[in-house]
């Protein structure tokens, strides 16, 4: 008999090898480390959008702290124990600290991090527009001063109404590259472009929720023109709108991710309404016998930008989120359209034909101070400022 590898009996008992027993601690034992990677940009006197540091490992009972002696966040932001870096940033520059993060189980792991602030003039940021400068429709994105124009898609095919993710990392287009119109999502820099809405129908005009969890978009995989919701992954694909006899498009969230404006021709023209995000309680806002479309929130929720023929050419107004107050703020013998605000809101820009073609301008948010930020005789169009 071969007794190598018989296990030893004390007092009737089975001797199993360490680690094997099912409540062994080592079992499930990993290590801690902290998996967050870059931090978005902010803006100079404006508020830092939250970013939940992330790790794995220990027991998942997290506690972050700025590590000692490690530098300093930007002036203005705070680090809380749950991971949330949120506060107004005070000062432009970039600022390199180390955060440190404990587990319940007695372990600790520290990360190097870095965020850089951008100067706060008004209507700083960058700008994502299509294009058909290089001879078809590309999504380009510029300095908000019109410098630094970046092709990011480089394809034959067409590629479409471009959005920021929250964090400025990501940005959502639709393409027809798959011989269809799809919703793709990329890096900020052009980099892995990937399908998320794979449907046989038509997904266009994407927008991401202010949180980054959701993309809503138009479709009409149900027959008819309809905002859905997904995951930014493209899972859980979800119809919102649900009303057959109309056409619902270009949805685009408030700020807080609680509501939707759509433009919508429930009335018969196309007008525009709010809803909750889930696509209940929807109100008409514009109540206008003329064509009102482009909905776009103002940073601070407090007003809705959109392009409206009440005079007889497409002209941009703004109008408080209740749709109380309609203002005119362009007022051209062009038309002017696709508002989208500055994340300070002290700045709107807008696709125009006033030169000839289709260009982008950027003015004040009374209207004052119309400027041309392309100057090309080509098509750019459907500028979308990040915020």
């Amino acid at each position: 008999m071969n007794r190598r590898h018989l296990l030893p009996l004390v007092s009737g008992l089975l001797l199993l090898p360490l680690g094997c027993g099912e409540g062994d601690p080592t079992s499930s034992f990993m290590t801690l480390s902290v998996t967050t990677g870059a931090l978005p940009d902010g803006l100079e006197n404006m508020d830092y959008r939250a970013e939940t540091l992330t790790a794995t490992g220990g027991d998942g009972d997290y506690s972050w702290a700025l590590a000692s002696g490690s530098g300093q966040l930007p002036p203005g932001l705070t680090l809380a124990v749950n991971g949330d870096i949120t506060g107004t940033s005070s000062a432009a520059g970039s600022s390199t600290f180390t955060v440190e993060v404990a587990s319940g189980d007695g372990q600790t792991a520290t990360h190097v991090l870095t965020i850089a602030i951008q100067a706060g003039a008004a209507g700083a940021g960058r700008i994502a527009f299509e294009t058909d400068r290089d001879g078809d429709i590309e999504i380009y994105v510029m300095d908000a001063d019109g410098s630094n124009l970046i092709n990011l898609t480089n394809n034959q095919a067409v590629d479409r109404v471009p959005t920021w993710s929250p964090d400025a990392l990501a940005i959502a287009f639709f393409t027809d590259r798959d011989g269809n119109d799809e919703i793709y999502v990329m890096g900020a820099d052009g980099a892995n472009p990937t399908n998320v809405s794979n449907n046989v129908a038509r997904d266009w005009q994407p927008h991401w929720s202010p949180d980054g969890a959701k993309i809503s978009f138009v479709t009409d995989r149900d027959g008819d023109f309809e905002i859905y919701l997904m995951d930014a992954d493209g899972s859980n694909p979800l119809n919102v709108s649900n009303e057959p006899t109309a056409d619902d498009r270009q949805p685009d969230w408030s700020p807080d991710g609680s509501k939707l404006a759509i433009q919508t021709t429930r009335d018969g023209n196309w007008e525009i309404y709010v809803m909750d995000a889930d696509g209940s309680d929807p109100i008409n806002i514009s109540n206008s016998s003329a064509e009102d479309r482009h909905p776009a929130w103002s940073p601070d929720g407090s007003r809705i930008a959109f392009s409206t023929n009440r005079h007889g050419l497409f002209e941009i107004y703004v109008m408080n989120a209740d749709g109380s107050n309609p203002i005119r703020l362009t007022n051209n013998s062009a038309g002017d359209t696709s508002p989208s605000w500055s994340p300070d809101g002290l700045k709107i820009t807008f696709e125009t034909d006033r030169d000839g073609d289709l260009e982008i301008y950027v003015m004040d948010a009374d209207g004052s101070n119309p400027i041309n930020l392309t100057t090309n005789p080509t098509l750019d169009a459907n500028p979308v400022w990040w915020r």
